[in-house]
This record gives C-alpha cells, structure tokens and sequence, in this order.
C-alpha cells in the first residue's frame, strides 16, 4: 500500500459488490434445500449438575425424527483441542456431548435430526435429562466454590504464570504515590449479524469425502481437527467457500456442532444443516475478557513510573478451548503497556467457572491487556496530580508522557493518528 492510499475509499469489483447489494449473497442458510436434514441442539438448563441420565423415548418417537444423538451413542466422545498444544489443559478439553456432568447453561447434552428444523426443535423439547445439580462457582475470586467445576483442580486453577523484573520491594519503598486500585473487565461477546452455521454431507465410497459449508476464519485450523476427530486424513475433508454476515471473532472457533453436524450426517446417510437461531447464540457463543486486576502502581515526586504489581484473575468459563491459556500470555506480555519501569511483577491466573467457554472476539487479544493498563496509569495521574508531580493545568499528561518509551513516542501518535 502506498502513503497516499491511506484514507482512501476501498475499491471493490463491482460485481461482487452489486451482488451483495442486490440479494446475491449466499449464506449458510441460503444453502439449504429439500434433500437437508435439519440438527437441533438440547442444552443443558443447569450451569452445574452430576448428569445422571437422558431419556430420548419422546423423542426417538415423534413424527419427522431420524435420530437422537447422545454422548452414550458415540465411542468414544470426542473432545475439542486447543490450538497450540498444552497437555496441561488435557483435562479440561470439552467433549461435543456432555458426559457425567454439565457444567454451564448452553452446554450441549444431546442432538435431534429430523426432516425440517420445526420437527427438529419440538422433538429436542421432548429430550429429558436427569441433572443433580450442584452449586456453581461464578465468582473468580470464590475460593469456597472452586472445586465445584472439576474435581481434579482444587483451585479452580487452569493456567497459572508470573514475570517480575528489578527490585519491585525498593521501588515501592521509595514511591513518592502509591496508588493500589482493583479493576474488572466485564465479559463480553460477538452479537453478528448472522449467527452460527453449518451444513456437512458426505459423498464417495468406499472412501467418504466431507463437505462442510460455513466454517469461518480458522480454515485450515478446524478443517484438521474435525477430521482428526472424525477419524479422517484432511484430504477428506473439503470446505466450501460462503458469504458470512459478520463475526467479530466468536464464529472463528471449533465449537461442538463443528462436529456434532458431521457426525449427525453420517448417522442418517444425508446432508445436515444447523443454523442457530438468537437465543441460543447467546446461550452458546463464547465470551471474551471477563478479568479482575489487583493492580498497585508506585510513582516518584516528579511524576515517574517507578514500578507495578499486579494479580490478575482471567474468568475463562467452563473449559479449556480452542485459546488455551493464551488469554494469560498475552495479558502477561501486555501489561507494561508502552511505558519504561525501573520493575515489576504479576502473576495472571485462569479461573475455571460454571460459565460460557473463554476465547478471544475481536481485538480482545490486545484490549485485554492493554485497555485496562493504561486506566490504571491515568488513575494513578490523577491521584499523583493533587501534589506537584511534574504536570499542570494546562499539561496534567506531561508525567505520562515522560513515562513513554522514546522509541514508541512516534508509533504511539502514528496509531493514534493512522488508527
């Protein structure tokens, strides 16, 4: 891209723009025909119970119905990896179909093919499930709760890391302002404008060949662990290409239904198409952020960062998907912000609560580290400017901004400046 080009309209070929414009789009659901089967999901109303059984009779029974899928029927269950192998987080992979236990509200426990979606979803309502239910842990920082979510972490403790740096003691020692403020980050998540998608049909024998049409963003990334899942080469696994209404991050993931729709289509020996509708978008979506910092900043007489502490607690939900535990490098790497320290030190734990899987939307790799720095620092300007420290009425951000980095002075005005 050339320096001029920098502001300029982005030029689209006109006839996918008039395509879009006009009606020529080609979302999943616009894909589906007669010759679909149609997927609805059971979910689990309880946030954390011991699942003792599911009764699908009703189901099995009603007019339209193909099949009913539940964790007992798949051996063995297969479970979502992460991204970047962590074999620590092997214990707390999700399985597509909640097995002994559920553990948050969305959590698919069962699925229902039938001959149309209407079929498809009254035959999902007939699905009974027997839940225990349990007291959930929803407060990262509530200890007494934590065992609650998994049995094998007593801490609720999923990821833990620290970094420190210089002599963090003597730099508080000598602050002139010590500022000690906690801060949360609320949870948060995608609302696009066309929910979540897919269609799966196989063809060829004796060697079956996979069709999928929506998966979005990570292409390759979930084309590899479906058909590990699946039990197939990637040869055999095609995705096709289609328009998408919209993302922002959510839709980008391996999700259940990411092979629940595959599986279904294989039991019945037809295509199957799954399109979420609201609600159950945002029962099932993933939800991003969800942080609370402990955060301590020692600043000197003229106005100079001297050193931070901070103990940040990551709420990532129920299980360890797709991200990892990458949600506490990045916060980890992202703390010092853009300025100089003489030290510092924090420690960033992954929480496991009865709540929507964590992964990153939109941006959130770098908000999620960086957004909440920077209020702290402003917090600690303005705490520091009822004593003379450098700023004034008229510059109150001249301590900030000698706090800077030299070298990101310019990148800092550039982003700004250039977005």
């Amino acid at each position: 891209m050339e320096a001029r080009d920098l502001g300029a309209p982005v030029r689209h070929a006109a006839g996918d723009r008039d395509r879009l414009l006009h009606g020529g789009r080609r979302y999943v659901a616009d894909l589906v025909g007669g010759s679909h089967a149609w997927m609805a999901v059971v979910r689990s109303h309880v946030a954390n119970g011991v699942l003792r059984g599911i009764d699908t009779a009703a189901a099995r029974a009603s007019d339209g119905v193909l099949a009913v899928l539940t964790a007992k029927d798949l051996d063995p269950v297969p479970r979502i990896p992460v991204r970047n192998p962590e074999p620590a987080l092997e214990p707390f992979l999700q399985p597509i179909l909640a097995t002994e236990r559920v553990r948050y509200v969305g959590e698919p426990i069962a699925v229902v093919v039938a001959t149309d979606p209407y079929r498809a979803e009254d035959a999902a309502e007939l699905v009974v499930a027997d839940v225990d239910p349990s007291l959930a842990h929803v407060e990262v920082w509530d200890d007494a709760t934590a065992a609650a979510v998994w049995a094998s972490s007593d801490d609720a403790v999923m990821a833990r890391r620290s970094i420190s740096d210089g002599d963090v003691e003597a730099a508080f020692a000598q602050a002139a302002v010590v500022v000690r403020r906690r801060y949360h980050v609320a949870r948060q998540t995608g609302l696009p404008m066309e929910p979540r998608g897919l269609i799966a049909a196989w063809d060829g024998d004796p060697e079956p060949v996979l069709h999928l049409w929506g998966v979005t963003k990570y292409v390759h990334f979930t084309r590899r662990i479906v058909a590990q899942l699946l039990g197939l080469e990637p040869s055999r696994v095609v995705v096709n290409d289609v328009d998408v209404g919209g993302m922002f991050g959510v839709r980008g993931e391996v999700y259940p239904e990411d092979v629940l729709v595959p599986l279904a289509s294989r039991r019945v020996g037809m295509p199957v198409a799954w399109v979420e509708d609201r609600r159950e978008h945002l029962l099932a979506i993933n939800h991003s952020r969800g942080q609370t910092h402990d955060f301590e900043l020692a600043m000197a007489e003229d106005g100079t960062f001297l050193a931070y502490r901070d103990r940040c607690r990551i709420d990532v939900g129920a299980y360890a998907r797709p991200i990892g535990s990458r949600a506490v490098t990045v916060t980890l790497e992202s703390l010092p912000g853009p300025y100089r320290w003489q030290s510092h030190e924090a420690t960033v734990e992954a929480i496991l609560t009865n709540k929507t899987p964590h992964r990153d939307d939109a941006g959130a790799v770098r908000l999620r580290g960086h957004l909440r720095p920077r209020a702290r620092h402003r917090r600690g300007m303005r705490v520091a400017g009822t004593r003379p420290l450098g700023g004034s009425a008229t510059e109150p951000a001249a301590p900030q901004r000698t706090a800077l980095h030299r070298a990101v002075r310019w990148r800092a005005w550039a982003y700004l400046r250039l977005g």
